[in-house]
């Protein structure tokens, strides 16, 4: 069986690609790995406004007889 020879161009271009696909992947990989593990598990405080709004809700709800998990979140 006789074997194609492959051209230079064709065969650079190919390695060329293939470069291209790795270092992508290469900058994804350390992208995730560098945002993996940064958002922190608990909800940042509320501003003042919003927290007196909410300790207002829940006392009109207290008054109301609504759920004490009001209002919801």
């Amino acid at each position: 069986m006789k074997r194609r020879a492959v051209h230079a161009t064709t065969r650079a271009r190919i390695r060329r690609a293939l470069t291209d696909w790795a270092l992508a992947a290469l900058v994804a990989t350390f992208i995730l790995a560098a945002t993996i593990g940064t958002d922190d598990a608990h909800e940042a405080a509320p501003s003042p406004a919003v927290a007196d709004a909410i300790a207002g809700a829940r006392l009109a709800a207290r008054e109301r007889d609504l759920p004490e998990h009001w209002p919801p979140r």
